[in-house]
């Protein structure tokens, strides 16, 4: 459309005429609400998306942080101080019931992991192991939505699905299973100005393909919105998600209907497109899997 050619005109390319990354996934989140007609003649979002890969893929010849070299993925998590989460703290999550934490409450939290305390993000250190060789991990990228402003995943809906997949590699593979997962892996809003958290989000923010395109990582997608008989269900029964309150300055439990919800589709969602198109970049089409397909799909 006419529109989208627009917005598309308005992404700045590098000093070698390349489109820059990081402002061609702001132009995904800013074309969210245009209408795309079907057809012949029409420009759906997936074909939008499939324009774009080229320049995705020049991109990774001037990328800071090589898409195949694990030291490199490495390099770039301890660059921007962006954490992998243990998958067996998720499936603890599950068990107890409880939801996803915010990055900055996850820094502190351990959990008893066969037998041994450990802390719930995975360490630079453990990283850098797995990195050199001497540590054998699985590395897994959530692909999804959030279904409210304050929250992701405030039904443990997503989590259900995260921990049943990991679950099964773990099973599978003697190797840790490592999860990212934006919310616990990236800090959250409030950052402030010049903050280690504020420098932290702005650098992953302009490598954030490197976790769904690098060779040495898995992406798992979540379509699905957390169904209605679940949502009505944790509204009956009084469970309270722990959000940010800006009005006290500080983290509160609060009910599912104090959160705005957000029912926009997956597939209409600028950033959940990007990281398909990124995903779709990997020599192995097996290193992209849905995860919450539906029997009748």
């Amino acid at each position: 459309s006419q529109e989208l050619q627009v917005s598309l005109g308005k992404v700045p390319r590098n000093s070698q005429g390349h489109l820059d990354i990081v402002e061609l996934s702001k132009c995904f989140l800013s074309i969210d609400h245009l209408e795309f007609s079907t057809g012949a003649e029409g420009t759906t979002r997936q074909e939008v998306a499939s324009k774009a890969r080229v320049a995705i893929v020049q991109a990774d010849v001037e990328a800071r942080y090589n898409l195949k070299d694990p030291k490199a993925f490495a390099r770039f998590l301890k660059d921007a101080d962006v954490r992998l989460v243990r998958a067996k703290y998720l499936a603890e999550l599950v068990r107890s019931k409880r939801p996803l934490p915010r990055r900055q409450e996850a820094e502190s939290e351990c959990f008893l992991c066969d037998g041994k305390t450990v802390p719930v993000l995975v360490t630079h250190d453990e990283v850098q192991s797995w990195a050199s060789g001497t540590q054998k991990a699985i590395i897994c990228s959530i692909s999804h939505g959030w279904e409210t402003m304050q929250h992701p995943d405030p039904c443990r809906y997503q989590l259900q699905h995260i921990v049943n997949h990991t679950g099964l590699f773990d099973a599978a593979f003697d190797a840790d299973i490592w999860v990212f997962y934006d919310f616990v892996s990236v800090f959250q809003y409030p950052k402030a100005e010049g903050s280690h958290e504020k420098i932290s989000f702005d650098k992953a923010m302009r490598n954030m393909h490197l976790l769904y395109a690098h060779e040495c990582t898995l992406t798992f997608r979540i379509e699905t919105l957390t169904p209605d008989d679940l949502w009505e269900a944790t509204k009956l029964n009084g469970d309270l998600v722990p959000v940010w309150d800006d009005s006290l300055k500080t983290l509160q439990p609060k009910p599912l209907e104090e959160l705005k919800k957000n029912t926009t589709e997956y597939r209409l969602r600028g950033w959940c497109m990007a990281e398909v198109e990124w995903s779709s970049l990997r020599r192995v089409n097996a290193q992209h899997q849905r995860i919450d397909r539906l029997k009748s799909d």
